[in-house]
């Protein structure tokens, strides 16, 4: 699967979260923006996610 951008619906509007992105273990650079409770998260590039394997989101 090929990620170019990633939203999310957050549990409060108008919170900018602090956000890490790991994809396989390693760190990506995000940029995000927040509009009311959407959280969109964009890719430098896009990134390639295998079958099997795994985005993980931090969100503080």
């Amino acid at each position: 699967m090929k990620l170019k951008s990633l939203a999310l619906e957050l549990a409060e509007a108008g919170k900018t979260p602090g956000l890490t992105v790991e994809i396989a273990g390693k760190r990506i650079a995000v940029t995000q923006d927040v509009t009311a409770r959407r959280m969109m998260i964009r890719f430098p590039q896009a990134v390639v996610l295998a079958a099997g394997g795994s985005i993980e989101i931090r969100i503080r």
